[in-house]
């Protein structure tokens, strides 16, 4: 049987994959596009805006399971979403493009 997807999500390889991904940001956003980037992180960790959750997002799912630090980027809640195509504002994040350039890269290689 195999494990979904959710339960990767919970695995001890995955919970090393994101602390090793957010070590890496230091608790930013990676999007060079983000509107939060303006805040310093002391601001942040203060005042932590409303959707600046982080995620780990995978660029590419080739290695899951053995993923590379590489294969991954921390996004804040708003970018992440942005970079599955939802919109969370009426000015959309230029990250979007970015992604859903590399997205159609995959599928046409896939």
């Amino acid at each position: 049987m195999t494990a979904s997807y959710e339960d990767y999500l919970r695995s001890d390889h995955w919970r090393h994959v994101r602390e090793a991904a957010l070590a890496r940001a230091m608790g930013r956003c990676q999007n060079s596009g983000c509107h939060y980037r303006l805040l310093s992180r002391e601001e942040l960790a203060a005042y932590p805006p409303r959707g600046y959750t982080l995620d780990v997002h995978h660029m590419t799912y080739d290695r899951l399971g053995h993923e590379r630090l590489d294969d991954v980027l921390v996004l804040c809640r708003r970018c992440h979403g942005a970079a599955h195509g939802l919109e969370f504002s009426e000015e959309p994040s230029p990250f979007s493009e970015v992604v859903a350039g590399v997205v159609r890269k995959l599928e046409v290689e896939a």
